[in-house]
Formats: structure tokens, C-alpha cells, sequence
């Protein structure tokens, strides 16, 4: 009905729960409601009703009466009779099982248009979860039983609340049970007993305690026994409903008796059927152990009528035990605590046999006792199979067939039983092709020639009887050959049958063909005869028929032996009657000799046979000569040679060595080698020159007892393959350098190779020859030649010349600042102006020289202001220093480099006259020079002693001179890395070496005056004469080089000019300067220094050395030019200074700027 028909007004008059509003987990609510009407219209018949239930959980209900569902009840959703006016109604609902606990609301609302008050009612109810914990009285969960008596235990049973609400008047019950612990189940009454009468502990509203109490009584023994326990809870329920695990107690019973060793034993049935298996053993243990123990059970065959493992399960299976009980493993059940069961399989088969018998034993145990009584069991195995009559294979009797028959048949028949299939294998034994002896396995016809080679399987089903037929095919080959035989084999028949004949049987081709006259043979395909035997005797046979007289020639030939020297040789005619068949021999005379060398051969034939005979397989034979030496005298072993002409001159000198391939018991007086019949040399050790080609030689050694021995040798000589190597000097692109290094390997690789085929090579030799070829290989680029060319060359030395050159300019230079101080006035004893830093052949001030070991006392502004300044002392030292730095550009013939020279010069010199000064100094430079892309290093030191004069006059010229001798040190190491056709060779090879350098230097000048100007003209003259000791690198790579001395004369005659002016300043004086010179060298030759490989065993040979290689300096700057700019300044108290800048001009490949600092300060002593 729609809700437009509803008419009357209506109310809820109440919603009340039947039962209290107080109910336990999961029980059901039943609600009343009770509606009325008013007045206000026509009243339908059904009215809307939902229940809206709000809490913790979910509630849905079914309606009692008056109401239908208007879905699947449960439900929230009812159409309902509706009230009339002044007859109320009553609706009932039940809720569900309610699972959650909380308080709930219930709120039922009729729905319509004319329901505007009155028309929702509602009601709350509760439900509620009591919980149950237990406990042992006085806390704890163990106690320790007695040796005798009851001792009683209080178990506490607590419930959370008591029944209450309309449930006040309920009871509350719990059903006590045990279970097994964790540990050995305690059992009643044997460990336990309850006190308790009734089944269930009770509680209600009235109980006063929410605390119930049962009580055990634990039993004391003296038993020893492991430790346990048993679970302690509720069983069974009423009034209370719990969501998860009933909660339960475990109370633990402690053993207070001394421990004992538990015995265990097994249990098994005497018989068995075999088609009764398994067989069950029973292992059990009277007292369960205090920790974990363990004990084999195995079975095996017995000592009488031993059963064979394919009657029954041979096994061994470990049970373990602890506290508790038997622990589950593999291969065992546990029954219980003390018991459990093993099976060993028995397998029924149907065969028939005699009972058997087998063994199941306990052995291996640990902790436990075996009871001796019950730890072995012998276990019958019943045979259940009845006995049949076994079946038996009987063969045809016939053994001889015609050789035109075609085939060879054998029956055979199956007598006996017949209940079981059987069969087995029948195949013939095949015979060698080439071996037909009735002592073979076969016998003498031929499978495949003969007979057909046969194969099959011989077999009858279960019941089935009579006979079958194996056919061997037999071939008619028209051949004579007398009768043959062959046999076959029955084997691998069924277990329960026999055969009653020979399994192997011997069959028979009958011959069909005439016999012909025979084949003649050799007796074998080869002979031995010692060669001292004096002769050797040959055997032939004539077989296959001797049908007719018949013969055939021999002959001997030379294989490796040699008719006249080693055998006589032989040829003649063998001859056989008719019907004989006896073998016929001849002889070959054997001839001895002295010489040791292998076993020998002699080629037999056998030819021309006559009559009806025909030749065999072996009308061909060889007979060997076996070496016998004559006894005490030498033996010598043979080793052929080769070796290869390298040089390509048609000719080597091969070396011929008999060192330790003589073994002899007394001296050896005498090795002969012997060529063509004739000596080519003599000696243990020497050689001969023997051309390209092949050449057998004999070396034969005498003792001294006349005894001789030789052996034959071969000396091979063989060409050098053109395609193998390349020249070196033909590669494109050569510098000067390169193509000595390349003329000094194409004329040293081929010569080191010949010469190490058969001298040895030291490790240096041995890989100096590895370089060489793979220099030479053709397939190496060119552009990768010509680099290792260079890496080798060595042009490295020139600098150690050069270096030596720049150790004497530098000291040089130390020498003229001091001239040039002594001119400007410095009269200082000890005087450190001069210590400088030098760049490009420049200079810096180098403070690190500041203390020489004086006290510096105070000094004037100028000459000026104190005109005795100069002549305070006649006798004056000094101290000069430079730090160069500088470099040389890389050029076609040699490195460039970085050089870095440290130098420091001291002297004494002494004022004979104002004009006149002449002194002594000694010097010290040392340098680290840096070959251009890591060439490698040079490191020098060199020592000076020097000796000068200076001489200013009156009329404004000055003449400085000196002489200098110095003595250097260096070491110098070289970076060779390039690449060749092993790869890239990398090394680093180094050695030291020693030089003298004399200088005599003359600087002259004149100086003209006006006003604050001076200027005027200057030159110098100089000698230098330096020599360097020639070196070797040290090492065996093979690459490491022999330097020649290095000598160079060098005069030098310098012009140019100065100019100064002086500016007087309110501080002190400033002197401004310029120069330039020009430079003209003599004497100074482009130097060539020679150099060989270290390790080239020819270089010393004066009669032939090997082409030696070139390092070529560069042709020197004869002409060049220096411009240089200067301050100079003079300060008071005697402190002064300079500065000074010089370029070089017009200079090949070398920049040098020099740019000079200096500081003095001056004191009077």
C-alpha cells in the first residue's frame, strides 16, 4: 500500500528487551515493540518498521509476528499489520548471535506521511565477556613431588565478573580436564589425583568471589623419571562464551629422585610369510629420560640361511627420546611416549626357495641400556611358492654342413615346464679376417668370406612348447680352403632352465672346391738378427692347397740398411713338390760393424711363383738388423744438426760437439769426424764450414784402448727464407742516426742467430737477438720501424756534453760577477752578492746563501761618503751561486731537454795594487736534465778549481783572466718504448760515466767617461777542451748500448760594447747600463759518437766487427748575438744592488734569456 493511503496518526507506545539488557557473548536479544493509533482517517493494514541497532557490532532481525521481512531476514527492514484506533499492537523481533562486546542502541522508526510525532521508539542493552585465568595458588606453575604420600596442590580458577544484571540469578560452570604437557605426561593417579567431587567448578551472583579453587593431590615415589606435567583447563562450558582459546594451565611435577638409565628393547613377530610383509618391531623404553637419548634399530641377513636383501628391506633407522616422550623422525611411528613402531619391508617374489632367515637388533645407543633379554630378534621368512619343473633346452645333433648348402640349421626344443616364458641368445663367434687358426675363438672360416655373421634371440611364451629354428647363412666362395670351422655361443638363458648340450658349439663348412697348388708366403711380416749373428735365416710356407710342383723367387733389397756395409745381398728360388707343403728357407749373410746407430732394415720379396701357385698377403717381409756394440767399447748417442745460413754467404761454420754424448769406461783418446769418407776436423769439441745442403757425417771415438765406436749423423745447412726477414735500411723515412741503427741490426741479427744456433746466448744475447727479429719482420709498418730506430739510437749521450759545457759558462759566470764587483769597488772580505737564481742562463737573487758565517757591520751611502771604503783590506772572499733553468728544442739528430743546474762558486782573492787583483776559486754545480717525451733523466755533478787575475788602469781599461779545470759526474738513464710485432717493449736502461772540461777565458774593455755617462768598447777570448769517458748501460734486455768518449774543442772570440749613466738620488746612486755583444766559435765541430749493443759477441772482433752506429750532433751556432739591460744601486749604509736582463740572438733551437738579481751589503773589518 502506498504511503498516501495512510490515514491515521500513530505512536510507539513502548520497545522494551524480554530477558534484561545484561547478556553474555553470543547470546540473542528478543524486543518487544507495542504501537497505537489515533484518530485521523481511514487506517490502512500494513504500516513501514525499521530497527536501526547501533554498538560495537553488527545486529540484524527476524520479526516474530505481525511483520514480514521485506528482505532476506535477517534484516533491518519489516512491513507490518497496523494498529486500529484504540487496539494497540505488539511486534516481536530476535537479534542474532551478538559476537562483539560494548553497549548498543536499538531505535525502531515507523515511517508514513502522518507519522509527524510519537513514531520512533528506542532501547539500550549491554552485552558483556567474563574471562577465566588459572593459576597455581600462591603464584608459580612447578612443584616437586615427595618420595612417599600426597601432596595437595591448589589450582585457582578466576572468573573476571560475576553474573549480573537479569542474568544475576545464572550459573556460571567449567569442566576441569588434563591433557599431555610439553614435558612427560603426568598421568592419575599414578603422578596425580583430584580432589574435587564434582565435574564442574560453579560461580553465580551469590558466590561471593570470582575465585574457585580445585585441588590435586600430587603422589611422591621413589622413581627415578623426567620431569612432568599435564594441562590444567576448561573441558566443556556453560554460561560463558569464549571468542578465542579456552585458557589453560600447565603444571609441572619436578622429580626429585636420583636419575637412571632408562632400557629399551624391541619386540618383532619370529615368522613371516614373504607375501605377508611388513614386518612391525616395537621399540619401547620403560623410563623416559631426563634429556635426549637414542638407539639404532637395523635389520640384516642372518647367520644361518641368510635372507638376500631382494627378500627383505636391509635398513637402520635412529630413534630418539627425551623428557617428554619419543620424538617423531624418519622411518619410525611414535605410539606414545615410550613406543614407537618401525616397519621392514618383506618382498614376495615366485620363486621357489628354501625359508630365509633375517636379523632385527638394536646396537648404537646413547644414553640408554639395551635390555639384554629383548634387544635381538631372528626373523623366518616362510617360502609361500610351490616347487615347478624346470625347463630344459636340447640342441639338433648335426654340426658338419656342405659348403653349397647355404646355410648351417640348428634346432632347438623346449622340454619341462612350462609355466614361465623363456629365452636366451644365440650368435656366432667371428673370427679375424686375416687369422684363420683353429686355436682362435672362431676357429678358422671367416664371417663376412665364409659364413653370414648371425645374431638372434631365442624365446618361448608361458605354455608354450615344441621347437625353433636358427638359419646361419653359409657363402660358396669357389675357393679351395680345405674344411672350416666356427662357432657360436647360447648364452644368457632364463633363470630355472638348462641346456643339456655344450652352449658353445663347433660347426664345420664341408669343402666343395678342387684344391689348387697353394700360396707362398713369408712365415712373418718381419725378421730380427743381431748384427754380429753372421747370417739370418728366411722362412717361406706354402699353404692353401699343395696340388702340383711349384717355387718362386726372392730377393733382397736396401731400405735403411746398406748392401756391402751392412748385409749381403741375396736372390735365388724356392721349390716345392707336389703335395709337399714343408717350409723352405734361405739366408742373408749379416756384416758387422763399429759404428752405434739404430736398428736397420732389409726389404724381402718373394716373385714369380710357377705352376698353380699363387703369392699370399705376405709376399713382402722386412728383416731387421738390431745394433750390437762391441762390449767395453764406447757408445755414442746420435743427434743430427741444424742450422741456418743467416748471412746469406752459402757457408756456416757449424760447431761439432761430442761433449757428453760419449759414454765410455776408460779416456777417450781420439774423436774423428768423418765427411765423404774423409776427416773434416778433429776434436771433442770443433767445427767445420760446411756448405747449404744436407751432409751425412760419422763421428767415430777411439779409448785408449784401441776400442772404437761411431755413429751417423746428419748436418743439415739450410737457406734463410727470403720472406721471413726484411732490411732494416730499406725502410723509407730515415734520418742519419736511424739508418746506422738500422745498418748495425740488418749486419748484427743475421751474424747473432748463426752464431747462437749451436755457441748458447747469454739471457742479454738471447733477447737482443728477440729484438732483432722482431725488428725485421716484414709484416712491421714502417711508421713503427722507423720509431724503434729512433728509441734505440742512444742520442740521449749528446747531452752529457753539453751539460758538462754548461757546468764551466756557469762557473764562469759566477767568476766574471766577481770581477765585476771588484771593479764597481766591493772591498767586503766576505762578499755574497754573487748568489743567484738563473733562468734560461739567467739570475735571481737566492736569499738562501744570506748567511755565510760573518757578522755585517754598518757602511756608507756611496764611495763617495767614505773614500777608504775600497782599501780597508787587501784580501777579500766571496761567494757566488745560480739556479739555471733551460731548454733545447728536439732536432732531427738528437733530444730535446729540460736541464735544471745548480751552481755555487767560493774564492779568496787578494789586492796586490789598486789596479791589480788575483784570486783562487773552487766550485760546485749539479744537474737534473729531462729528456723530451720521457726520455729519460741525466743527472751530473761536477767539481772546479779555478785561478784569475784582473787588472783595471788608470786609463780606464780592464783586463780579467782566468783558467779552470773541472771533473764531472753522470748518470744517465734512458726510456726506450716502442712498438714491435710482440708488442710494445718498454724499458729503462741506464749507466755512469766521467768527464774533464779546461777553460781559459780573457775579458779586456775600456770605459770613457763624461759627466754621469760611461761607455766604451769590450771583448773576450776563451778556450774549452772538455772529454767524456765512454759508457755502458747496464742490463740483459739485449737493447742496452756501448757509448765512445765524447771530446769537443770550442774557441770563442767575443766583441761589443757598454754604455752607463749614473743618477745621483736623495736615497743613494742608480747606475742604468746596456750591452751587446757578438759571438764568433771556432774549432767547434758537429761531434759523432760511436756506439754498439752491449751484448753483440762480435763487436770486440777486431777481424770482423759489426757495423757500429752513429749518434750525430747537430752542426753548431758559430755566429750569435747578446743584448743585455741593467740597474744598478747604491744605498746607504752599504747596502747595494742590481739587476740585469740578457737576451740571446740569432741562436739555433736554443732560447736563452738570463735575468739577474743581486743584493750586497758591505761591512769594514
Amino acid at each position: 500500500m502506498s504511503s498516501t493511503a495512510l490515514a491515521e496518526i500513530y505512536q510507539t507506545d513502548s520497545v522494551t528487551i524480554t530477558g534484561g539488557n545484561n547478556k553474555v557473548i553470543g547470546s540473542t536479544m528478543t524486543m518487544n515493540v507495542q504501537v497505537s493509533a489515533s484518530p485521523g482517517g481511514n487506517s490502512p493494514s500494513q504500516v513501514p518498521v525499521n530497527i536501526n541497532t547501533t554498538g560495537t557490532g553488527n545486529v540484524f532481525w527476524t520479526s516474530g509476528g505481525n511483520c514480514t521481512p521485506n528482505s532476506t531476514p535477517p534484516t533491518t527492514d519489516f512491513m507490518c499489520n497496523a494498529p486500529t484506533v484504540g487496539t494497540p499492537i505488539n511486534y516481536t523481533f530476535t537479534s542474532t548471535e551478538i559476537d562483539a562486546a560494548g553497549n548498543y542502541n536499538s531505535t525502531v522508526n515507523i515511517t508514513g506521511p502522518n507519522c509527524t510525532t510519537g513514531c520512533t521508539g528506542s532501547t539500550t542493552f549491554s552485552i558483556y565477556e567474563p574471562t577465566l585465568s588459572i593459576a597455581l595458588a600462591g603464584g608459580g606453575s612447578t612443584v616437586t613431588e615427595g618420595d612417599s604420600g600426597n601432596m595437595s596442590v591448589d589450582v585457582e580458577f578466576t572468573l573476571s565478573e560475576l553474573p549480573q544484571g537479569t542474568f544475576a540469578n545464572s550459573i556460571y560452570e567449567v569442566q576441569l580436564v588434563s591433557a599431555f604437557g610439553t614435558n612427560a605426561a603426568a598421568t592419575q593417579p599414578a603422578d596425580f589425583t583430584t580432589l574435587s567431587t564434582l565435574p564442574y567448578l560453579t560461580w553465580n551472583s551469590s558466590s561471593g568471589s570470582t575465585t574457585q579453587t580445585a585441588t590435586f593431590l600430587i603422589t611422591g615415589d621413589t622413581v627415578a623419571e623426567a620431569t612432568e606435567s599435564i594441562y590444567i583447563g576448561p573441558g566443556d562450558f556453560q554460561g560463558i562464551a569464549f571468542t578465542g582459546t579456552p585458557p589453560r594451565f600447565e603444571l609441572v611435577i619436578n622429580d626429585n629422585d636420583g636419575p637412571s638409565t632408562p632400557t629399551v628393547s624391541v619386540n618383532a613377530n619370529s615368522s613371516i610369510s614373504e607375501s605377508g610383509g611388513p614386518l612391525v618391531a616395537t621399540v619401547s623404553i620403560d623410563v623416559l629420560p631426563p634429556s635426549v637419548t637414542s638407539v639404532n634399530i637395523n635389520s640384516a641377513p642372518g647367520s644361518t640361511n641368510p635372507a638376500s636383501t631382494d627378500d627383505f628391506e636391509q635398513k637402520s633407522v635412529t630413534i630418539t627420546f627425551d623428557g617428554p616422550g619419543a620424538i617423531a623422525g624418519p622411518g619410525y611411528t611414535v605410539i606414545n611416549p615410550t613406543t614407537v613402531q618401525v616397519n621392514f619391508g618383506v618382498f614376495d617374489d615366485s620363486i621357489t626357495e628354501p625359508n630365509e632367515v633375517f636379523d632385527v637388533f638394536l646396537d648404537q645407543q646413547s644414553g640408554l641400556i639395551i635390555s639384554s633379554t629383548n634387544a635381538f630378534q631372528n626373523v623366518t621368512i616362510i617360502d609361500d611358492d610351490t616347487v615347478a619343473t624346470p625347463p630344459v633346452i636340447s640342441a639338433s645333433p648335426q654340426r658338419s654342413f656342405s659348403e653349397d648348402s647355404g646355410q648351417a640349421v640348428i634346432t632347438f626344443t623346449r622340454n619341462g615346464g612350462l609355466d614361465d616364458p623363456i629365452s636366451f641368445d644365440f650368435a656366432t663367434i667371428d673370427s679375424s679376417p686375416l687369422i684363420k687358426s683353429a686355436a682362435t675363438s672362431g676357429g678358422t672360416a671367416t664371417a663376412g668370406a665364409d659364413y653370414s655373421s648371425t645374431s638372434t634371440t631365442v624365446s618361448w611364451s608361458a605354455g608354450e612348447g615344441g621347437t625353433k629354428t636358427v638359419n646361419i647363412p653359409i657363402i660358396n666362395d669357389n675357393l679351395f680352403e680345405g674344411d672350416e670351422t666356427f662357432r657360436a655361443q647360447a648364452s644368457n638363458l632364463s633363470s630355472g632352465a638348462s641346456f643339456d648340450f655344450d652352449p658353445t658349439l663347433v660347426l664345420t663348412i664341408v669343402e666343395d672346391d678342387v684344391e689348387p697348388g697353394g700360396d707362398i708366403n713369408f712365415s712373418a711380416a718381419s725378421y730380427d738378427v743381431n748384427e754380429n749373428a753372421g747370417t739370418a735365416t728366411i722362412t717361406a710356407t706354402r699353404s692353401g692347397g699343395s696340388n702340383g710342383a711349384v717355387s718362386v723367387s726372392y730377393a733382397t733389397s736396401d731400405d735403411t740398411a746398406t748392401a756391402g756395409s751392412d748385409y749381403s745381398a741375396r736372390a735365388g728360388t724356392l721349390s716345392w713338390a707336389a703335395g709337399d707343403n714343408s717350409d723352405k728357407t734361405f739366408t742373408v749373410p749379416i756384416t758387422p760393424d763399429i759404428i752405434s746407430e739404430p736398428n736397420e732394415t732389409v726389404l724381402l720379396e718373394l716373385s714369380n711363383p710357377s705352376g698353380s701357385a699363387t703369392l699370399g698377403s705376405l709376399a713382402n717381409s722386412v728383416l731387421n738388423i738390431i745394433n750390437v756394440d762391441e762390449a767395453g767399447a764406447p757408445s755414442i748417442s746420435k743427434e743430427d744438426i741444424s742450422v741456418t745460413d743467416f748471412d746469406g754467404d752459402g757457408l756456416v761454420d757449424v760447431v761439432l760437439d761430442a761433449t757428453g754424448k760419449i759414454v765410455s769406461d776408460n779416456p777417450i783418446n781420439d774423436v774423428s769426424w768423418i765427411k765423404d769418407g774423409e776427416p773434416i776436423a778433429s776434436g771433442m769439441v770443433t767445427s767445420a764450414k760446411l756448405p747449404v745442403g744436407t751432409h751425412p757425417l760419422r763421428v767415430i771415438a777411439t779409448d785408449n784402448t784401441g776400442k772404437r765406436a761411431g755413429v751417423d749423423f746428419i748436418a743439415e745447412v739450410k737457406e734463410l727464407d727470403p720472406e721471413s726477414t726484411r732490411m732494416l735500411s730499406d725502410t723509407p723515412g730515415l734520418n742519419g742516426e736511424q739508418g746506422t741503427v738500422a745498418g748495425a741490426l740488418d749486419d748484427l741479427c743475421p751474424r747473432l742467430s748463426e752464431f747462437g744456433q749451436q755457441n748458447g746466448l747469454t739471457t742479454g744475447q738471447a733477447n737482443l737477438r728477440t729484438r732483432c727479429e722482431q725488428l725485421r719482420d716484414p709484416d712491421l709498418n714502417d711508421e713503427d720501424i722507423v720509431d724503434a730506430l729512433d728509441q734505440i739510437a742512444g742520442e740521449e749521450a749528446e747531452a752529457i756534453i753539453i751539460t758538462a759545457a754548461r757546468f764551466t759558462n756557469m762557473h764562469h759566470t759566477n767568476l766574471r760577477n766577481r770581477f765585476t764587483q771588484l771593479r764597481r769597488g766591493s772591498s767586503a772580505i766576505i762578499d755574497v752578492s754573487g748568489l743567484n737564481m738563473r733562468f734560461d742562463g739567467g739570475s735571481l737573487n737566492g736569499h738562501m746563501f744570506a748567511s755565510v758565517g760573518r757578522e755585517l757591520l754598518g757602511g756608507a751611502a756611496s764611495a763617495d761618503d767614505d773614500p777608504e771604503i775600497y782599501r780597508d783590506s787587501r784580501l777579500g772572499l766571496f761567494v757566488n751561486g745560480n739556479i739555471s733553468y733551460g731548454e733545447r728544442d728536439p732536432t732531427q739528430n738528437n733530444s730535446g731537454f729540460k736541464l735544471d743546474i745548480e751552481g755555487i762558486t767560493a774564492g779568496m782573492d787578494y789586492r796586490f795594487t789598486d789596479k791589480f787583483i788575483g784570486g783562487i776559486a773552487i766550485g760546485y754545480s749539479s744537474s737534473d736534465l729531462d729528456y723530451a717525451n720521457d726520455g729519460g733523466v741525466l743527472e751530473g755533478s761536477s767539481t772546479f778549481y779555478s785561478a784569475y787575475t784582473s787588472f783595471y788602469s788608470d786609463k780606464n781599461y780592464y783586463v780579467d783572466s782566468s783558467i779552470t779545470y773541472a771533473d764531472s759526474e753522470f748518470d744517465v738513464t734512458r726510456h726506450i718504448k716502442y712498438k714491435d710485432m710482440s708488442g710494445i717493449v718498454d724499458l729503462r736502461r741506464g749507466g755512469s760515466t766521467n768527464g774533464e772540461q779546461l777553460l781559459a777565458t780573457l775579458d779586456f774593455g775600456w770605459d770613457y767617461t763624461s759627466g754621469p755617462w760611461t761607455f766604451g768598447p769590450n771583448g773576450s777570448l776563451s778556450y774549452s777542451d772538455t772529454s767524456i769517458d765512454g759508457y755502458a748501460e747496464q742490463g740483459d734486455s739485449g737493447l742496452e748500448l756501448q757509448y765512445s768518449g765524447q771530446d769537443n774543442i770550442t774557441s770563442t772570440v767575443g766583441l761589443g760594447f757598454h754604455g752607463s749613466r749614473v743618477f745621483l738620488m736623495n736615497w743613494g746612486v742608480l747606475i742604468a747600463n746596456i750591452n751587446g755583444n757578438y759571438y764568433r766559435e771556432f774549432k767547434n765541430q758537429n761531434g759523432v759518437i760511436r756506439a754498439s749493443f752491449v751484448h753483440d759477441p762480435f763487436r770486440l772482433d777486431s777481424s770482423n766487427p759489426t757495423q757500429e752506429m752513429l749518434i750525430i750532433s747537430d752542426i753548431p751556432d758559430r755566429n750569435y748575438f747578446s743584448l743585455g739591460l741593467g740597474l744598478a744601486a747604491q744605498f746607504k749604509y752599504g747596502l747595494s744592488g742590481f739587476i740585469d736582463y740578457q737576451s740571446l740572438l740569432a741562436a739555433d733551437d736554443i732560447r736563452s734569456r738570463e735575468l739577474a738579481f743581486g743584493l750586497r751589503y758591505e761591512a769594514k773589518f
